[in-house]
Protein backbone atom coordinates (compact mmCIF):
# COMPACT_ATOMS: atom_id res chain seq x y z
CA UNK A 1 0.00 0.00 0.00
CA UNK A 2 1.33 3.63 -0.88
CA UNK A 3 1.72 5.90 1.62
CA UNK A 4 0.53 9.50 1.50
CA UNK A 5 2.34 12.62 1.93
CA UNK A 6 0.21 15.97 3.17
CA UNK A 7 3.39 17.76 4.19
CA UNK A 8 4.59 21.47 2.93
CA UNK A 9 7.00 20.45 0.64
CA UNK A 10 6.80 17.18 -1.72
CA UNK A 11 3.18 15.62 -1.49
CA UNK A 12 1.43 12.55 -3.36
CA UNK A 13 1.82 12.09 -6.85
CA UNK A 14 -0.66 9.82 -8.27
CA UNK A 15 0.60 6.46 -9.24
CA UNK A 16 -0.08 6.82 -13.26
CA UNK A 17 2.14 10.27 -13.34
CA UNK A 18 4.59 8.26 -11.81
CA UNK A 19 4.36 5.37 -14.25
CA UNK A 20 4.56 7.74 -17.21
CA UNK A 21 7.53 9.39 -15.69
CA UNK A 22 9.37 5.63 -15.11
CA UNK A 23 8.38 5.11 -18.59
CA UNK A 24 10.10 7.91 -20.49
CA UNK A 25 13.42 8.08 -17.82
CA UNK A 26 14.88 5.32 -19.96
CA UNK A 27 13.58 6.84 -23.28
CA UNK A 28 11.69 9.90 -24.26
CA UNK A 29 9.43 9.58 -27.21
CA UNK A 30 12.22 7.14 -29.28
CA UNK A 31 14.70 9.56 -29.17
CA UNK A 32 16.69 6.71 -28.28
CA UNK A 33 17.87 8.82 -25.11
CA UNK A 34 16.18 10.08 -21.47
CA UNK A 35 15.83 13.87 -20.88
CA UNK A 36 18.54 13.70 -18.69
CA UNK A 37 20.90 12.73 -21.14
CA UNK A 38 19.69 15.40 -24.41
CA UNK A 39 21.09 18.21 -24.70
CA UNK A 40 19.11 21.91 -23.29
CA UNK A 41 19.31 22.46 -26.92
CA UNK A 42 18.15 19.75 -28.87
CA UNK A 43 15.07 19.92 -30.64
CA UNK A 44 13.29 17.31 -28.44
CA UNK A 45 14.44 19.13 -25.37
CA UNK A 46 13.31 22.65 -27.01
CA UNK A 47 9.86 20.91 -27.92
CA UNK A 48 9.51 19.71 -23.72
CA UNK A 49 10.27 23.36 -22.57
CA UNK A 50 7.71 24.92 -24.87
CA UNK A 51 4.87 22.60 -23.90
CA UNK A 52 5.85 23.04 -20.14
CA UNK A 53 5.63 26.66 -20.66
CA UNK A 54 2.44 26.53 -22.80
CA UNK A 55 0.79 24.37 -20.35
CA UNK A 56 1.69 26.81 -17.84
CA UNK A 57 0.17 29.62 -19.46
CA UNK A 58 -2.79 27.71 -19.95
CA UNK A 59 -3.44 26.52 -16.77
CA UNK A 60 -2.71 29.95 -14.93
CA UNK A 61 -4.43 32.05 -18.09
CA UNK A 62 -0.90 34.28 -18.04
CA UNK A 63 -1.96 37.58 -20.69
CA UNK A 64 0.03 37.60 -23.65
CA UNK A 65 1.95 40.60 -22.44
CA UNK A 66 3.33 38.37 -19.62
CA UNK A 67 7.08 36.23 -19.87
CA UNK A 68 7.14 32.98 -18.32
CA UNK A 69 10.67 32.10 -17.61
CA UNK A 70 12.01 28.83 -15.32
CA UNK A 71 14.46 29.45 -13.29
CA UNK A 72 16.71 26.85 -11.16
CA UNK A 73 16.28 27.64 -7.25
CA UNK A 74 12.66 28.34 -6.56
CA UNK A 75 11.91 29.97 -3.45
CA UNK A 76 15.65 30.50 -2.24
CA UNK A 77 16.67 31.80 -5.42
CA UNK A 78 13.95 34.77 -5.32
CA UNK A 79 14.79 35.74 -2.29
CA UNK A 80 17.95 37.30 -4.26
CA UNK A 81 16.37 37.69 -7.51
CA UNK A 82 13.83 40.50 -5.50
CA UNK A 83 16.17 42.97 -4.77
CA UNK A 84 18.37 42.51 -7.68
CA UNK A 85 15.17 43.49 -10.17
CA UNK A 86 12.86 45.84 -7.78
CA UNK A 87 15.54 47.40 -5.22
CA UNK A 88 17.91 49.95 -7.36
CA UNK A 89 20.04 52.01 -5.42
CA UNK A 90 17.18 52.16 -2.25
CA UNK A 91 16.24 50.29 1.07
CA UNK A 92 13.49 47.78 1.42
CA UNK A 93 11.41 47.04 3.58
CA UNK A 94 11.00 43.41 5.44
CA UNK A 95 8.62 41.81 7.74
CA UNK A 96 10.36 39.12 10.19
CA UNK A 97 7.89 36.14 10.72
CA UNK A 98 10.18 32.94 10.48
CA UNK A 99 12.66 30.71 8.89
CA UNK A 100 11.47 31.57 5.44
CA UNK A 101 11.83 35.82 5.89
CA UNK A 102 14.96 35.24 7.88
CA UNK A 103 16.83 33.65 4.69
CA UNK A 104 15.11 36.15 2.46
CA UNK A 105 16.47 39.05 4.87
CA UNK A 106 19.85 37.15 5.08
CA UNK A 107 20.05 37.20 0.85
CA UNK A 108 18.45 40.66 0.04
CA UNK A 109 21.25 42.33 2.36
CA UNK A 110 24.21 41.28 0.28
CA UNK A 111 22.18 43.57 -2.32
CA UNK A 112 20.44 46.07 -0.76
CA UNK A 113 19.80 47.75 2.10
CA UNK A 114 17.03 46.16 4.42
CA UNK A 115 14.84 47.55 7.10
CA UNK A 116 13.03 45.30 9.12
CA UNK A 117 9.41 46.86 9.66
CA UNK A 118 8.77 44.31 12.16
CA UNK A 119 10.25 40.97 14.00
CA UNK A 120 8.69 38.07 15.95
CA UNK A 121 12.06 36.78 16.77
CA UNK A 122 12.30 37.27 20.19
CA UNK A 123 9.39 35.13 20.53
CA UNK A 124 10.41 32.60 18.15
CA UNK A 125 8.32 33.09 15.38
CA UNK A 126 5.09 32.25 17.39
CA UNK A 127 3.22 35.09 15.72
CA UNK A 128 3.26 37.66 12.90
CA UNK A 129 3.07 41.32 14.59
CA UNK A 130 0.29 43.42 14.00
CA UNK A 131 0.56 45.66 11.27
CA UNK A 132 0.11 48.80 13.83
CA UNK A 133 3.60 47.81 15.43
CA UNK A 134 5.39 48.39 11.95
CA UNK A 135 7.94 50.86 11.30
CA UNK A 136 8.22 51.23 7.48
CA UNK A 137 10.71 53.48 5.35
CA UNK A 138 9.86 56.80 3.90
CA UNK A 139 10.60 55.52 0.41
CA UNK A 140 10.96 51.22 0.31
CA UNK A 141 11.63 50.09 -3.10
CA UNK A 142 9.02 47.45 -1.89
CA UNK A 143 7.71 45.63 0.73
CA UNK A 144 8.35 42.11 1.19
CA UNK A 145 6.73 39.17 3.54
CA UNK A 146 6.30 35.89 3.66
CA UNK A 147 2.65 34.98 3.41
CA UNK A 148 2.79 31.34 5.09
CA UNK A 149 5.73 30.26 7.38
CA UNK A 150 5.60 26.97 7.03
CA UNK A 151 8.14 26.19 9.24
CA UNK A 152 6.45 28.34 12.40
CA UNK A 153 2.62 28.55 10.78
CA UNK A 154 2.32 31.79 10.77
CA UNK A 155 0.76 32.74 7.96
CA UNK A 156 -0.87 36.35 6.50
CA UNK A 157 -4.16 35.32 5.15
CA UNK A 158 -4.67 39.05 3.37
CA UNK A 159 -2.20 41.20 1.98
CA UNK A 160 -0.90 44.09 4.47
CA UNK A 161 -2.91 47.65 4.16
CA UNK A 162 -0.46 49.42 6.50
CA UNK A 163 0.45 52.54 5.24
CA UNK A 164 3.91 50.66 4.59
CA UNK A 165 2.20 50.49 1.24
CA UNK A 166 1.22 53.57 0.68
CA UNK A 167 4.90 54.56 -0.39
CA UNK A 168 6.19 51.79 -2.18
CA UNK A 169 6.12 50.43 -5.81
CA UNK A 170 5.78 46.58 -5.02
CA UNK A 171 4.49 44.75 -2.36
CA UNK A 172 6.18 41.19 -2.77
CA UNK A 173 4.89 38.19 -1.05
CA UNK A 174 6.55 34.67 -0.78
CA UNK A 175 4.17 31.46 -0.49
CA UNK A 176 6.18 28.35 1.20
Amino acid sequence: MRKWNFSAGPAAIPQSVLQDAQAEMLEWQDSGMSVMEMSHRSPEYIDIANKARQDFIDLLKIPSDYQVLFLQGGATLQFSMVPMNFGANSVADYVLSGSWSKKAINEASKIIDINIVTSSESSNFNNVPSEKSWSCSENAAYLHYVANETIQGNALHNPPSHSCTINIRYVISHFK
